[in-house]
């Protein structure tokens, strides 16, 4: 007796269909993968691409002059863009794909009114599109917390060899002393630095407090009780008359006038209460409970 067949001509055609199908998903998301895994990360200015994936198979490089950099950045539209060749930095034409200056700097930034930021022996200074010195290595460079050396409205802000940050013209003239924690060119009239008790100011040119208290975030305080009744429970939650503010990574209290009732030294505050708060500590594990004024309750 002749057996019949267990996959009729039909499933056959599913079955492959289904195979075909899986083998076209597979092959979408290893490619996927690895044009993702071309992976840019910044160090310092330049942005980081690796010459391969995990596998090793998906290659991207930049060749310039001949010369095949490690790293590279590129801004916009701007012609000139950054390469990274054996731990140096230099300048190359994004067009043409030509060194405009040899990777010979220990790092660099991108050019911005003519000039670029770029580290020799450990100093910053600021070289023109010919490579010439500019403005002196005469300023500290600490990695930590300045973005970038870029000119803005024909200022930049830099560091002094004390770490201590202020705003320079482009003749290098201390616009505004390098006596603040951080500085940043806000606009063409004035700046925005870091003083030591947390605060942001805004200053101009000369130097003059334009604002005192300069706040990155305002949130209204709010707490919630539990109503029960005999249907359900709920939550309701009900605003304080207390507001959060934040500066940088820190946060304070204030009042509903903006009366500022603690400074910036918290790394949570929320309500319990009306009139209590709880407030996390920059450990962002301690707490204490803090009242209207700002006193810390001791139990």
């Amino acid at each position: 007796m002749e057996k019949k067949s267990l996959i009729t001509w039909k499933d056959a055609i599913k079955l492959a269909f289904g195979i075909a199908v899986g083998l076209l998903i597979t092959t979408i998301c290893f490619y996927c993968f690895a044009t993702c895994s071309d992976n840019r990360t910044r160090n310092g200015s330049a942005r980081i691409v690796n010459s391969n994936n995990y596998g090793g198979t998906y290659q991207k490089r930049l060749v310039v002059s001949g010369v095949v950099a490690d790293d590279y950045d590129t801004f916009g539209n701007d012609t000139i863009g950054i390469f990274k060749k054996n731990e140096k930095y230099g300048y190359y034409n994004t067009k043409k794909k030509s060194i405009v200056i040899p990777a010979k700097y220990e790092n660099a930034w991108r050019f911005s009114e003519g000039l670029a930021g770029v580290i020799m022996n450990g100093k910053l200074g600021f070289i023109n599109i010919k490579d010439e010195t500019v403005i002196g290595f005469n300023y500290g460079y600490h990695e930590s917390h300045l973005y970038e050396f870029v000119f803005r409205w024909g200022h930049c802000a830099v560091p002094n060899e004390k770490g201590l940050c202020g705003i320079i013209d482009k003749n290098g003239k201390w616009v505004i002393k390098p006596i603040y924690e951080l500085a940043n060119v806000a606009s063409a009239n004035y700046a925005i630095v870091n003083v030591k008790n947390g605060f942001k100011i805004q200053i101009d040119d000369n130097g003059n407090i334009l604002n005192p208290h300069v706040i990155d975030e305002v949130e209204r305080l709010t707490y919630t009780k539990n109503i029960k009744d005999v249907s359900n429970e709920e939550y309701i939650e009900y605003p304080t008359s207390y507001y959060k503010y934040k500066v940088n990574y820190n946060v304070g209290l204030m009042d509903m006038n903006g009366k500022i009732i603690t400074q910036p030294i918290y790394h949570e505050i929320s309500a319990l209460d009306e009139k209590l708060f709880s407030a996390t500590l920059n450990d962002a594990a301690s707490i204490v409970i803090i009242d209207e004024n700002g006193n810390v309750i001791n139990n």
